[in-house]
């Protein structure tokens, strides 16, 4: 089949009559991702078990993070060399979510680096970065995303 896209007179995409508005999956059905008779809406997309409910990219300079994107993080707090804590704006329902994290960058005296995430809130955490030395250290940007199930 083809797709049928109606445009209204201020340029806005309409839906076409044939298509039910009241089919939008509710925060139940997007949480529960089994229903194939409704569709997500913008609104309640990240309900859905596979949306991050959370991701961050920090730049550091001088050994000071800045938030340069995200989505549903309230702010990040420089911790101390290597370590990120990251305040999440709406909960999570427990303190079992994942964080997938990553670094970028390059710093002399170590071929190996490793970031690790600790002390995990249901509304923060942090990302630590480790010199194969162990001691902490600052990279070029840390980033991360985060799964779970929000409160």
């Amino acid at each position: 089949g083809t797709s049928t896209q109606i445009l209204q007179s201020n340029g806005v995409a309409q839906l076409p009559s044939w298509v039910d508005a009241g089919i939008a999956a509710t925060q139940p059905q997007m949480e529960a991702a089994v229903s194939t008779g409704v569709y997500s809406s913008p609104a309640r997309q990240h309900f859905h078990p596979g949306h991050p409910k959370a991701w961050g990219y920090a730049t550091i300079s001088g050994g000071v993070p800045t938030l340069g994107a995200s989505y549903n993080v309230t702010s990040i707090t420089d911790v101390s060399a290597g370590i990120i804590t990251w305040t999440i704006a709406t909960d999570f329902s427990s303190t079992t979510y994942s964080v997938v994290a990553g670094i970028s960058g390059a710093a002399s005296g170590a071929n190996n680096f490793a970031v690790s995430i600790e002390n995990i809130a249901a509304g923060s955490f942090d990302t630590q970065v480790q010199r194969d030395d162990g001691s902490d250290t600052d990279l070029v940007a840390t980033s991360m995303a985060a799964f779970g199930d929000q409160a």
